[in-house]
């Protein structure tokens, strides 16, 4: 069954389906102009990364596809690294702004960390701009390892920025009585996000593979009672 598309922390890097009016152009400041050039070329790097990586995509490749030369694209980044570094620190500031901090604002402790977790699995859902976006960055994060060492820093400092949201939330739940006691923040915090990443690489390999809502209940419910204060 189809899911129906939601707003995620990335939404903004959707391309629009058809282009503006030329008069609606016009109507742009420089910097509006520039952010939407930007935004698309991003989301064309999304899809296209998403789809062979970055080391096999092209400049002329991601200006074609978000509507650009070549040329533009690399004056707005400088180069395809620029680029590449650009999309990662945008969607971490997007995540935590908008996800990230919706979530902790309303939410502490145990069951803020639960819907974290749940949060971000739900942006695998099927169809979705955040699905893509996941690919894209799955892919990358393995090319770090690899053909891409440059961005190496980049993911790392991702991942671990992730992990002190995490560890933040265990330490909550600890101080408000809710998760064991004999929890270890920092270690939890890693086993989660690596949980995490494992289900997202086994979705971008085999996606049929993982039915999304029983796997967000499972996931959820083994985290709840392994850290439950009873």
């Amino acid at each position: 069954m189809t899911r129906p598309k939601t707003r995620s922390a990335i939404s903004q890097y959707e391309m629009a389906a058809e282009s503006e009016p030329r008069d609606a152009t016009k109507r742009l400041t420089q910097d509006e102009r520039r952010e939407r050039s930007e935004s698309r070329m991003l989301a064309a790097a999304v899809e296209l990364f998403g789809r062979q990586g970055s080391g096999r995509t092209t400049l002329v490749e991601i200006g074609k596809v978000a509507g650009y030369t070549h040329g533009l694209v690399g004056h707005r980044f400088g180069s395809k690294s620029g680029l590449v570094r650009r999309l990662i620190k945008n969607l971490q500031r997007d995540f935590t702004r908008r996800q990230l901090t919706e979530i902790t604002e309303r939410s502490r402790g145990l069951e803020a960390l639960l819907e974290v977790v749940r949060s971000s699995l739900k942006l695998m859902a099927e169809g979705t701009t955040s699905a893509r976006v996941i690919r894209a960055l799955t892919v990358l994060a393995g090319e770090a390892l690899g053909p891409v060492p440059e961005i190496l820093s980049d993911v790392i400092t991702l991942n671990r920025n992730f992990k002190t949201v995490l560890r933040r939330l265990v330490e909550q739940g600890i101080e408000a009585g809710e998760i064991r006691p004999d929890a270890h923040p920092a270690e939890q915090a890693a086993m989660i996000l690596g949980m995490l990443r494992g289900i997202e690489i086994q979705w971008c390999q085999d996606p049929n593979s993982i039915p999304l809502d029983a796997m967000i209940n499972e996931v959820t419910a083994s985290l709840r009672k392994s850290l439950h204060n009873r």
